[in-house]
């Protein structure tokens, strides 16, 4: 959503902010009736609601456009560094109820977002092997590198097993026993710290 966010930076004050690794970006202000948008220009944010991690962010995503009045979402800095521009959510709601062409953009964002949840919904309900491999291609997909061709992809070293995890339901032991089996049928190749996803 490259254009959406370019629109926003445009169109609607921010500021940067830049972030090391473990740090977490609140979507509300404590106290106030203040809620904010983070739009991510560089880095991997894992998006976690009450104690789960629901979702991972990247470049050109946004943390708390879509919010959830039942519990307040918190973004978790995975990557060594994140540089992010924070909106406040007002402010970025103004400024697309004026443009027709920012309110598609924002319709597609959302439709996104709910894609990419219904599809963890649905993954919950796989054996726990067919969970993790979904989990992983998913992952790949979006933050995967190369890795000799387009076929295999490295997993970013942020998605660690205790954070994959927490994203898929698995227990940790159940989680080394399941990578494990995907290695011995070939599905993904695993060594100490890397992961990588045959697509």
């Amino acid at each position: 959503m490259r254009q959406f966010l370019k629109y926003l930076l445009e169109n609607v004050e921010s500021e940067e902010l830049i972030f090391k690794k473990g740090s977490r970006l609140l979507t509300e202000k404590h106290g106030k009736p203040m809620y904010y948008v983070f739009g991510i220009c560089e880095g991997i944010i894992a998006v976690n609601k009450d104690s789960s991690v629901i979702d991972f962010l990247g470049p050109n995503q946004f943390l708390g456009l879509c919010v959830d009045d039942d519990s307040e979402l918190v973004g978790e800095i995975l990557s060594k560094k994140a540089t992010v521009r924070r909106f406040k959510l007002q402010d970025v709601l103004e400024k697309v109820e004026v443009n027709k062409h920012a309110l598609l953009l924002l319709n597609r964002y959302t439709r996104k977002t709910c894609d990419s949840l219904m599809e963890k919904i649905i993954s919950m309900k796989l054996d726990t092997p067919n969970r993790l491999l979904f989990s992983l291609r998913k992952l790949a997909a979006q933050f995967g590198s190369d890795f000799k061709d387009e076929s295999v992809k490295l997993l970013p070293e942020a998605f660690t097993k205790k954070i994959l995890s927490t994203y898929t339901g698995i227990k940790p032991s159940t989680l080394t026993d399941a990578l494990r089996t995907l290695d011995e049928d070939r599905k993904i190749m695993v060594s100490r710290r890397v992961i990588l996803v045959y697509m």
